[in-house]
């Protein structure tokens, strides 16, 4: 109603300024928007001076200009930047400040969580997967806003490290395993490429619901696959094992833990892995004297040649690491 007080939930954008202006010409500007106080008085509306913030948008290349203006009274010094709508936007137009916000906020979130998720025992991987969905709800909160900004490589690297902090504990990888590889045995779609798959759905928004959301998620799926394998030369024994990310994605009977994250990045208790880090002096496995990686220990010592053996028979099937997954995958006893 008119009676209705002005709150901080009101923004006036303003446009048209030359960057070149004297500070004489941006006082005279601000003095203008006084016209709003009396047209707010004429309809019996009520301003809220105390409330009110500015930031003067100068542009990558403008110089900071240090002016102020009033407002019934009320003396406003324009901000570096200014929250509106949870969205943090800066003088110089882009959103690079909402990015390092949000990415702090978030830390704070995944330090709490991360008390809840020990490597060893603790919440089962589904579980530690939807407590991830707190870190990205903070994350991408207006992404098809500020989506441009994951362009610019540092701030990609912001979401990535804040992400990484929690596929780790969800996996209960071992904290020199690569990004890419946890975050495909995580199941959890890369942050940036979220980020796109929000600014798609915003785009098609006139459609119907039900059906965009599930073309947006098979685009995502489509844009990660392609990169999964390109990507770099890290996570090499995971792409062996998970070369196909939609089906590790979308089984229902996908579940990792501390053991299960040891083979699918072979870093853990393998001996070539803990001379690399320095905690053993040779690679070779105590009982054949073969080098010790995941391979060896899973498809070819014969120390667990009785193991391999009777699970073999049992499934009918030699397992390879081409084909090993797949068989993880195909129904929850195994």
């Amino acid at each position: 109603s008119k009676d209705d007080e002005i709150d901080s939930n009101c923004v006036v954008r303003a446009r048209g300024l030359p960057w070149q202006s004297s500070d004489q010409d941006i006082a005279k500007f601000f003095r203008g928007l006084n016209v709003a106080k009396y047209k707010t008085k004429a309809d019996k509306l009520k301003l809220a001076p105390e409330k009110t913030e500015a930031v003067i948008q100068k542009g990558s290349r403008g110089k900071r200009r240090e002016v102020s203006f009033e407002l019934e009274g009320t003396t406003i010094e324009p901000a570096r930047t200014l929250k509106y709508l949870g969205i943090v936007l800066d003088e110089r137009g882009s959103y690079g400040r909402h990015v390092e916000y949000v990415s702090q906020k978030a830390e704070k979130t995944v330090a709490a969580l991360i008390r809840l998720m020990p490597n060893v025992s603790g919440p089962t991987s589904v579980k530690r997967r939807a407590l991830n969905g707190v870190v990205e709800s903070t994350l991408l909160y207006g992404a098809p806003v500020w989506h441009n900004t994951m362009n610019i490589g540092k701030y990609q690297q912001t979401f990535e490290r804040v992400q990484r902090k929690m596929l780790l504990r969800i996996t209960s990888a071992y904290r020199t395993a690569s990004t890419i590889a946890i975050q495909v045995i995580a199941g959890v779609i890369p942050i940036e490429i979220q980020v796109e798959e929000r600014r798609y759905l915003y785009s098609k928004e006139h459609r119907q619901q039900t059906t965009i959301k599930k073309e947006a998620r098979e685009r995502s799926l489509d844009i990660w696959q392609q990169k999964w394998p390109a990507e770099s030369a890290k996570g090499q024994w995971t792409k062996r094992l998970i070369g196909d990310i939609r089906p590790w994605i979308k089984s229902k009977y996908r579940r990792t833990d501390y053991y299960t994250t040891q083979f699918l990045t072979a870093h853990g208790s393998f001996r070539t892995y803990t001379r690399k880090i320095g905690k053993t002096e040779d690679g070779n496995f105590i009982y054949c004297n073969e080098e010790d990686t995941a391979e060896h220990t899973m498809f070819h010592c014969i120390r667990w040649n009785n193991e391999r053996l009777r699970t073999q028979n049992e499934l009918g099937i030699i397992l390879t690491p081409e084909n090993i997954t797949e068989e993880m995958l195909s129904s929850q006893g195994k």
